[in-house]
């Protein structure tokens, strides 16, 4: 409920991952955000900066983590722009550095 919270009801999100861009909406990112909490455990980010202008917020970041399936440390590299409506988030664009963290975890076909 806390994460449902934090987006306005009409919430749109453009996210780039292994295979395409995906576009989800509040209830899907519910349940993303569940999933990474079942896979990665002792999650700490850097905020490497934090800019606003005019509603948005653009973010670059790494996530640390362990991943609760191999036991592997991993991180990863991500830019998120976050436009506001009030105070709820309504619309992301986010990218991930999902093929480095696959590869750091031997999850990889090539690795």
């Amino acid at each position: 409920d806390a994460m449902r919270d934090l987006v306005s009801d009409d919430y749109q999100a453009h996210v780039r991952t292994l295979e395409s861009t995906d576009e989800r909406d509040a209830d899907e990112l519910v349940s993303v955000v569940e999933s990474h909490a079942q896979a990665f455990s002792e999650v700490e980010y850097d905020l490497h900066e934090v800019i606003s202008h005019n509603g948005c917020v653009a973010v670059r970041a790494t996530m640390h983590a362990c991943h609760e399936e191999t036991g592997k440390e991993g991180e990863i590299d991500g830019i998120a722009i976050l436009r506001f409506d009030g105070d709820r988030i309504a619309e992301e664009w986010s990218s991930w550095d999902y093929p480095d963290l696959v590869n750091q975890l031997g999850l990889s076909e090539d690795g």
